[in-house]
């Protein structure tokens, strides 16, 4: 299946997804956690794949927001955020290079390893 050519994408509120899957309106939907669990749970529904398997599953691991204006004016904050984030992926933690740049890093914020 190619997800450009063979599926007419179309969009819904997040928190109608389950309602419109129920409706026969769509097919499937794809949508992040936390409310993409809640609707699987609630509903009964079947998970077909997430970034935790198949071809993503050591490329991808979690997914930031981050408010603009910290993105933009606080870049101590957001090196923090993304190194608190990256600490659990296997990569990181397997690999000493990586380690090691993040305790450089911390370290020049004045924060723990």
């Amino acid at each position: 299946m190619d997800p450009n050519r063979d599926v007419q994408w179309r969009q819904f509120p997040a928190d109608l997804l389950g309602v419109a899957l129920a409706r026969g309106d769509i097919q499937a939907f794809a949508l992040g956690d936390p409310l993409g669990w809640v609707i699987r749970e609630r509903d009964g529904l079947r998970e077909i794949a997430n970034n935790l398997d198949g071809d993503y599953q050591h490329r991808a691991c979690c997914v930031l927001g981050l408010r603009g204006s910290l993105v933009r004016n606080d870049r101590p904050a957001r090196v923090l955020s993304t190194l608190r984030v990256d600490l659990p992926y296997p990569r990181h933690r397997d690999d000493p290079a990586l380690v090691a740049l993040r305790r450089q890093v911390l370290e020049q914020l004045g924060l723990p390893p």
